[in-house]
Order: C-alpha cells, then structure tokens, then sequence
C-alpha cells in the first residue's frame, strides 16, 4: 500500500518523478549488497565463531571509510 508522499510520487507528473526508477535500482543495489555482506559475515562467523567487541572496534573505521 503506498502512502503519502510515495503515492504522490507516483501519480505526480512533477520534476522529481523522473527520479523513480533510478532511486529504485539504487535502493535495490543497496539492500542485495547488504544482504551479500550479511552472507559472507554469516559465513565467516560459522567458520571462524562470532566477532568479538575487540574486533567489532577495529573494523568500525574501515566501514566508515576512515
């Protein structure tokens, strides 16, 4: 069900309407990236066990681009 500012989106021949299709392959691209991440993260911790705090600390800058 689309509400709001979705449905008006979607109905509006407005400037921003072109943007749909892009923001929805970007939006698309994100979430299977995550979900990749999350497979080789669940990989990793069924080979090697969880990540420790420590660990978790370390990587933080480097998920963060820092």
């Amino acid at each position: 069900m689309l509400v709001g500012a979705q449905q008006r989106l979607l109905i509006s021949p407005d400037r921003h309407s072109g943007l749909l299709p892009r923001f929805v392959s970007e939006a698309v691209a994100h979430a299977l990236a995550l979900t990749k991440t999350r497979e080789i993260v669940d990989a990793y911790e069924d080979e090697h066990g969880s990540f420790t705090r420590e660990e978790i600390k370390e990587a933080r800058p480097a998920w963060h681009g820092e």
